[in-house]
C-alpha cells in the first residue's frame, strides 16, 4: 500500500484494514468513502451525500470559514 500511494503521488491519508469494525464506525458503504474534517479540531464535519454532485459546493460553503479582512 505505501509504495501504491507514493508511486500514484496521493497525499492525503490513507485507511486500510481487512476488518469491517473501521467501516462500521464510519458508515462507510462503497468505495471511496467522501469525509469532510476539520483540519485543526479533527471534527467529522459532512460525509457521503453532502460531498457528491451539486451540493458538494455548498457544504464546503457552508463550513468555511471567513478570511479575516486586513
Amino acid at each position: 500500500m505505501r509504495k501504491f500511494v507514493q508511486d500514484e503521488g496521493l497525499p492525503w491519508p490513507q485507511v486500510y484494514t481487512l476488518g469491517a469494525a473501521l467501516a462500521n464506525n464510519y458508515g462507510v458503504t462503497g468505495i471511496p468513502a467522501a469525509f469532510l474534517i476539520d483540519g485543526d479540531t479533527g471534527q467529522f464535519l459532512a460525509q457521503g451525500d453532502d460531498l457528491r454532485g451539486p451540493a458538494l459546493a455548498r457544504t464546503i460553503e457552508k463550513h468555511l470559514k471567513p478570511i479575516p479582512k486586513k
